[in-house]
């Protein structure tokens, strides 16, 4: 690995070395869309900027889709009735 430069956003300060950054260009290494743009802002070479990162695409809202779950059926559970005698009816006393 070789340092080939350093960022300080908050300085606003960009060390690069451009001949070893072009030396490894030439044997095929890529430099990333942000220091691309990096090298561009700060005029160290003359090339287009690149898209650096993407916008999330906002989807508009679905309607709800049914989900395959099991249909259940609730059947009411009837309580059990206990008979009980016939309440005697109390007889008149004639």
């Amino acid at each position: 690995m070789e340092l080939l430069g350093s960022y300080d956003p908050h300085m606003k300060k960009f060390v690069v070395k451009k001949d070893k950054i072009e030396a490894w260009i030439v044997k095929g290494a890529q430099v990333s869309p942000t220091v691309n743009n990096l090298m561009v802002n700060y005029k160290i070479w003359d090339k287009p900027k690149m898209q650096s990162w993407k916008a999330k695409k906002r989807e508009a809202t679905k309607p709800a889709t049914e989900e395959k779950v099991p249909k259940v059926e609730v059947v009411a559970k009837e309580e059990p009735v206990i008979a009980e005698e016939p309440a005697k009816e109390a007889e008149a006393v004639a």
